[in-house]
């Protein structure tokens, strides 16, 4: 059989070939694949192994990515409404704590306000982005690269995913990387070239607020309240070193100290201060080496004897007496005249 074909076509005509002198009489559907600059595209064929993929699940799915987006725009719109309701608790809460002076507390809870704020700012911006999304997804399946003007809207919503509270961003995110590779994500997650929308970066960051902006909350919290507070002045001298750096850690000097602490230190005070010794009560002898105070004693030779006064105590109708001990007397020696010499001694009168 394979010999026979072979017979066959060496007993065909050949084709005739192009000659500069006519026209091709088979000419090529597509005489002019790459054309020049003016010159209109060629119709291509449709790309058969991208719609094969995306009915499999393996690519670009629009009927998964334009639902999605639609339920990411009911989810934010819900989380807006309830950050927004814990917003207004919470500037309460700060409201409260400037009318009982407890300024460095309520700084720490306006923190928080702020960050929710922002996060609403970005929640809305987001919901702008998945509604262009949504009108303009057909575009997104007919071109194979991500066209120019949704560069931001699909890199924002990418870098977003790990950020914002949203679980249907992640599906978004899945679908742009079936879409344009691992790799285009990965450089909008890392924000290469700056192609994530600006405000979504500062309002998603970690930085904590100025302290600028955190004064701004509570005076506008204050006058909300009716509260009369205003920052201290020292805070206010410098406004570039406020607007560009976060508020100091609190030191302590709202806080109320010990009803007694006054009291307390005053006693500490007194008793690391030395004592004078106290003075003699009147008929009471000066203080010895060993710090006794009783009653002079009498001098060992010569001046009265020293005598023990009596006590008497009568209990119950019956009266006992009792006497101290006196001190010994010394005997008195009679002086007994000595005769002349030469006489008789006359005996003592």
């Amino acid at each position: 059989r394979a010999a026979s074909t072979a017979e066959q076509n060496e007993k065909a005509p050949p084709l005739p070939s192009a000659s500069p002198l006519g026209p091709n009489p088979n000419p090529s559907p597509n005489p002019n694949p790459w054309p020049g600059p003016g010159e209109p595209e060629p119709e291509r064929e449709p790309d058969t192994m991208s719609s094969f993929m995306a009915a499999i699940g393996l690519g670009f799915n629009v009927n998964k990515a334009k639902p999605a987006l639609q339920m990411c725009v009911s989810r934010l719109n819900i989380n807006i409404n309830k950050k927004t309701n814990q917003v207004k608790a919470k500037r309460r809460e700060v409201g409260m704590l400037l009318r009982e002076q407890k300024e460095e507390k309520a700084r720490i809870r306006v923190e928080a306000v702020i960050r929710e704020d922002f996060t609403i700012e970005a929640y809305e911006i987001l919901a702008l982005l998945c509604e262009l999304l949504t009108e303009r997804i057909r575009l997104v399946d007919a071109k194979e690269e991500c066209p120019p003007d949704l560069m931001e809207a699909v890199c924002t919503l990418i870098w977003a995913t790990d950020r914002a509270e949203i679980s249907e961003l992640e599906v978004i995110r899945s679908q742009f990387r079936k879409k344009y590779g691992a790799e285009f994500v990965k450089d909008a997650q890392d924000n290469i070239g700056s192609c994530v929308n600006d405000r979504v970066v500062v309002k998603l960051g970690v930085n904590p607020p100025s302290a600028l902006l955190v004064e701004a909350y509570l005076r506008e919290i204050a006058k909300e309240y009716g509260v009369e507070w205003a920052p201290p002045e020292a805070e206010l001298a410098d406004i570039e070193t406020l607007a560009t750096q976060a508020a100091p850690a609190p030191t302590g000097y709202s806080v109320a100290g010990n009803a007694h602490e006054e009291e307390i230190q005053a006693l500490r005070r007194a008793a690391a201060e030395p004592t004078p010794p106290p003075a003699a009560a009147p008929g009471m002898g000066a203080a010895d080496d060993r710090g006794d105070f009783g009653p002079r004693l009498p001098p060992k030779m010569g001046g009265p004897p020293a005598t023990a006064t009596a006590a008497t105590a009568t209990t119950m109708g019956t009266q006992t007496s009792s006497t101290a001990p006196a001190a010994p007397t010394v005997p008195t020696v009679p002086v007994v005249p000595t005769a002349p010499a030469g006489g008789d001694a006359k005996p003592a009168a």
